[in-house]
Formats: structure tokens, sequence, C-alpha cells
């Protein structure tokens, strides 16, 4: 055990050293402003207990500070003094949460998603997934399977069009859905973009843009590009409706001609203050915007988008995911959360 520098002991957990196509680190837990602390005890990692001590480490806070040591890429290091530290600041761990979903689908011999890369990068992490957010389930692996099947589609009628994900996190898509001709711009906070630039493998198509998908600048990247996808997954529900609104304005001014994809939470499930408590007693954060068919159309026709369309569930393993979830998102898709597709058009234009 260690002491940090809030006077909290930490354990400090080790990992394998070197494996593409994710570069080993361990996490350690720490404080989380705001909210109780992460204490974790000794325990075994989920996929074995490592062999290795002359490793990186990692500390992780909600909402504070996550400092990395990593492995660089090629450069042969793997004492943890001498690797490069990164510090990424209030990362969200709704970006562990989706990984741990989509890998453990992905590990299984029935699984709905094809990800080896997210498999072979939760296999590198050492943080207590399981004891943190419960057992894993099937809706990140679904919604990925959305999502796939949405840009597929789109780069069939439109090779070598742009694709730009927003606030894409740990997301492997390029991979899963990239038809390998395009640019595919990712948008995230700095910390998250330099964890991406050492986590994930490098590709000459990928363009990495540090910055908020509320600051336009990242635009530029993009603008003169007739075809254009833009990929908003699992992030507008954690901003205002002023905000949600604010960013869909400015892409259909930006983008006249375009596609968005995004999703939504329904207003029931909608949170100002603290997010929902799972099963492990981990809290979401807050989501604060949520809407039904009706609510998101009069938002939707607000900005100048006339035609769009929720995207079907496909069936998953189960009687809920199998039977019961894609029936609920086709009949009943008030009560479920919504992926949709909109073709965003120039709202100068009579429509």
């Amino acid at each position: 055990m260690s002491v940090d520098a809030h006077g909290l002991d930490t354990q400090t957990v080790s990992q394998p050293a070197h494996r593409e196509p994710a570069k080993a680190f361990g996490i350690r837990d720490g404080e989380r402003r705001g909210e109780d602390a992460i204490t974790t005890q000794p325990r075994a990692h989920p996929w074995g207990t490592s062999r290795h001590r002359n490793t990186p480490s990692v500390s992780l806070w909600r909402g504070a500070t996550l400092h990395c040591k990593f492995i660089e890429r090629g450069s042969g290091m793997t004492d943890s003094a001498s690797a490069p530290s990164v510090g990424i600041g209030g990362v969200p761990e709704t970006a562990l949460i989706t990984l741990y979903n989509r890998a453990c689908e992905a590990s299984r011999a029935d699984g709905l998603l094809h990800d080896p890369l997210a498999t072979a990068l939760m296999d590198e992490l050492t943080f207590p997934f399981r004891e943190r957010f419960g057992a894993p389930d099937q809706a990140h692996a679904v919604r990925a399977r959305q999502y796939d099947a949405e840009i597929a589609d789109f780069l069939r009628t439109n090779p070598g069009a742009t694709v730009v994900s927003l606030g894409e996190g740990l997301e492997t898509q390029l991979w899963r859905a990239g038809d390998g001709a395009g640019r595919w711009i990712s948008v995230d906070v700095p910390e998250m973009i330099d964890a991406r630039r050492r986590l994930l493998p490098r590709d000459p198509r990928n363009i990495l843009v540090p910055g908020s998908a509320w600051d336009f600048s990242w635009m530029t990247q993009v603008r003169g590009d007739p075809r254009v996808l833009i990929i908003a997954q699992g992030l507008l529900m954690y901003f205002p409706e002023r905000e949600v609104e604010h960013l869909l304005g400015g892409l259909v001014s930006a983008f006249p001609g375009g596609r968005l994809i995004f999703d939504t939470i329904p207003s029931w499930a909608v949170t100002t203050t603290k997010g929902h408590r799972s099963a492990s007693g981990y809290r979401l954060p807050a989501q604060p915007w949520g809407a039904g068919p009706s609510g998101l159309r009069t938002l939707l026709h607000r900005v100048g988008i006339r035609h769009w369309r929720r995207v079907p569930a496909p069936a998953g393993r189960g009687f809920f995911w199998g039977r019961c979830y894609p029936t609920i998102t086709r009949l009943l898709p008030g009560i479920a959360p919504m992926v949709v597709a909109a073709d965003l058009e120039d709202s100068s234009r009579p429509l």
C-alpha cells in the first residue's frame, strides 16, 4: 500500500508489461471530488493475476485527475519510473464502462459484437471493473451494433467520406466499421485524446483533435467535404437541452447535406444532480437531457432537422435482450433509449 497526495491509502496493481495492440498499464484508485472515495483492497484481476511488477501505474479519480504512466509504443521502455506521465482531468468513467461491456461481450463465443481491439485493451487494464461497475450487460454492445450498421451503410453509399466522432472516449469503431478509405476524426478532451494516442493503434486516416465538441474549431478539419458523417455516441444525455440544441444547430449550419447519428435516453430517466446507481453501487454522472419521439421531434424541428428516423435495435441474447428489448424499442420508443439517424439540412433553405 502507498499514500497518495491526498493522504489516502491506495493500491497500485500491476499488469503484463508488453502486449499489442494496447500497451500495458495499471490503475490505482484514489479520491473522487464530490463523491465518496473509491478505495480498493487487494483483489484478483478478473482475467488473472499479473506476474509482472516493473510496470507503469495509473491513478484514477472520477471527476478529478487520472495520472498515467504509459509505455511508449516502440520505445522499448518497461520501467515505470522512466515512462512518460499523462494527466487526465475529469475523465468520465463512462469511457471505462462502455469499454468493459463491449469487451466482455466481444470475448464471448456467442457475443453480439466482434471487437478484438477492445478485448485486447481490456485485458491490459487492471482496474477492478466488475467490482466497480457490476456484472456486464449487453446494452453497450447492442448500441454499438446499431451505430456500426448505420456507419457501414453510410460509407457504402458514400465511399471515402469523412467520419467525425464526438466524445469518442475509448471507442474502437474506426476499426470495426470504417471503410479504410476516408478520414476518421476523433474529437475529445485533450487528456482522452492523449490516452487514445498512446493506447490504441496508429492509423494514418485517424486525425486526433483535442477539444470539446462544443468548441466548433474542430469543424475546420472537415469543412469543404460534402460527405460528412457525425457520430455522437453516448454523449448528448450528459448535457442540458440548451447545450444539445446549440450543438445540433451548429452541425446543421456547418454541414448541410451531412448525416448525424446520436442517441438519447427517455425522459423518465433524466437526472439533473446525481445519476442512477447500479446494483454494484456505482453512480452514473447526471444525465440532464432525454427525450421521447415527440420531444425529440420538437427539438430537431427548432434546429432545422426535418428528416430523421429511429435505428432499430438488433436482437441480443436471452429473453429480455433477444425478444423484449427489440420489441420495446420498436413499439414503445418513449420508454427506452433511442439511436437516431438524422439528415443535416441547411436551415436557411425552405424545407
